[in-house]
């Protein structure tokens, strides 16, 4: 089964921003009950794709298994840099907190305001 949502309030494109590298543009971002499948595109590194697994435990989403798919210089570069985004990221928006653990292997999304 396919289903589209928008979430305007969510907006998941404003916490792209703060993972993908400067001047990258999302072009496509897919979630279901087992991945994340993120497209986009950047001045140096070109189209690049971010993969993760993902799964999903009450009002909480844990990435992990972060791989980026491109040409070498996405690979090279974006990899290690998404791990250390993912690692200091701590970001809110309205009930919707983002967090990534210390060793940056997992991103978290809780969005029932008692996220800690």
């Amino acid at each position: 089964m396919r289903i589209r949502v928008s979430l305007p309030e969510l907006d998941l494109g404003a916490l792209a921003g703060r993972l993908l590298p400067a001047g990258a543009e999302l072009r496509a971002l897919e979630l279901d009950e087992s991945g994340l499948r993120l497209e986009a595109s950047a001045p140096v590194a070109g189209n690049f794709m971010v993969l993760a697994d993902a799964r999903f435990q009450g009002p909480t989403l844990t990435l992990s298994r972060f791989r980026v798919e491109g040409g070498m210089l996405a690979r090279a570069f974006l990899g290690s840099k998404l791990s250390d985004k993912i690692a200091r990221l701590d970001w809110r928006r309205g009930a919707v907190r983002a967090w990534g653990e210390p060793d940056g292997e997992r991103l978290h999304l809780a969005w029932d305001g008692d996220s800690a």
